[in-house]
């Protein structure tokens, strides 16, 4: 069947079937190979069918210089399908602009059957790649939703639902969140259940064999007055630990748990390490315990400093005490040494003929005894 046609006579290589009132030409049809290029009479937006691909093109120059870019292949509408744009541009090779979405998705892929494959596959250029992102989305000033949001309703035991691998960074970010209006917001939320067991964590950092750097890092450079840089609330505990630190019997030099302080201030307060309790407790062990099972000839608690003068080294303020006692080493065997103290020269007269400077008490096997002292003098 013959229609009407409005293409010239084949007697050239493009055909125009349409023109503008200016004389360029605004449909035509060719073979690919012979696609107007750098040449007037063409309108701008001119289609081009070519007779032998079936590609759409279009006029994306002037009409003084034309340059027809692909629109649309034979199969655009067949899948698998596709597409290459080797224009090089700062715009968006593809983009839909649908502003009247609401509740409804922008853009839907369903791949029930995927395995080992990727739904959306982003593949970027290590040569061409700075400051540019594969992936990004942008809420502009949305207060609410989510910019990314991964479900699943399955018993998952993979090995992430987001994952991240740069095994071959050295100082770059493989993870980096700035949040720096954030008040009394979270950058970083993790919710666990009751169904957590032993084994199970909310954040697991696992430095593999290394002997060196940092597993977690809290910094800040602000004369922080919070109540903890590290705060873990475990208000309900009852026999559980709220911090373990262990290692292994390696440990010579080094040190499970160290606080530094540089200040030159007098300290007050509740000191550089504190350790408080709030609550009318009882019992033998206390809130501090030094345990050691196995040592033998070793130091259970030292305290050090060759710089102390006229300071304390050790500090009872016990102002409510009465029966008790500040120091108790009735644990200790009787024949055993309860104090070992440096021997000095004092004063060579013998105790009897001097009456003491005063007394001191201190308990033995649960009764008092009054221990008398001398001047040094």
């Amino acid at each position: 069947m013959i229609g009407t046609n409005f293409f010239t006579p084949a007697v050239g290589n493009v055909q125009v079937a349409l023109s503008d009132a200016t004389g360029n030409a605004v449909l035509i049809k060719c073979t690919a190979a012979n696609l107007p290029s750098s040449v007037g009479g063409y309108a701008k937006g001119c289609i081009a069918m070519a007779t032998d691909t079936g590609i759409i093109y279009t006029n994306t120059g002037t009409s003084a210089s034309s340059t027809f870019t692909a629109t649309a292949t034979a199969a655009a509408l067949v899948l698998p399908s596709a597409i290459t744009d080797s224009t090089a541009t700062t715009g968006a090779s593809f983009a839909t602009v649908a502003n009247s979405v609401t509740t409804g998705q922008l853009a839907s892929f369903t791949g029930t059957g995927i395995t080992s494959g990727q739904g959306v596959l982003v593949t970027g250029n290590t040569a061409a790649f700075t400051t540019g992102a594969l992936f990004k989305g942008d809420l502009v000033a949305a207060t609410t939703g989510q910019g990314l949001s991964l479900v699943t309703t399955g018993i998952y035991t993979g090995t992430g639902l987001i994952l991240v691998t740069a095994s071959s960074a050295t100082t770059g970010k493989a993870i980096s969140i700035s949040t720096a209006g954030l008040t009394s917001g979270h950058a970083i939320n993790v919710l666990g259940g009751t169904a957590l067991t032993t084994g199970g964590t909310l954040g697991y950092f696992d430095l593999g064999a290394g002997t060196a750097g940092q597993g977690l890092a809290v910094i800040t450079t602000g004369a922080y007055a919070g109540t903890g840089l590290v705060t873990i609330v475990a208000g309900a505990m009852v026999t559980g630990v709220g911090l373990l630190i262990q290692s292994t019997t390696a440990l010579t030099t080094g040190s499970l748990l160290k606080t530094t302080t540089s200040t030159a201030g007098a300290i007050s307060g509740s000191g550089v390490n504190s350790f408080n309790g709030t609550g009318a407790h009882t019992g033998t062990v206390g809130i501090v315990h030094v345990l050691s099972t196995a040592t033998t000839a070793g130091t259970l608690a030292s305290i050090l400093s060759a710089s102390l003068t006229s300071g304390v080294g050790l500090r009872f303020t016990l102002a409510g005490l009465t029966t008790g006692s500040a120091i108790d080493t009735t644990g200790i065997a009787a024949t055993t040494q309860n104090l070992n103290m440096n021997a000095s020269t004092g004063s060579t007269a013998a105790p009897q003929t001097n009456a003491p400077t005063g007394f001191f008490k201190i308990g033995i096997g649960g009764t008092d005894q009054w221990v008398p002292y001398y001047s040094a003098t």
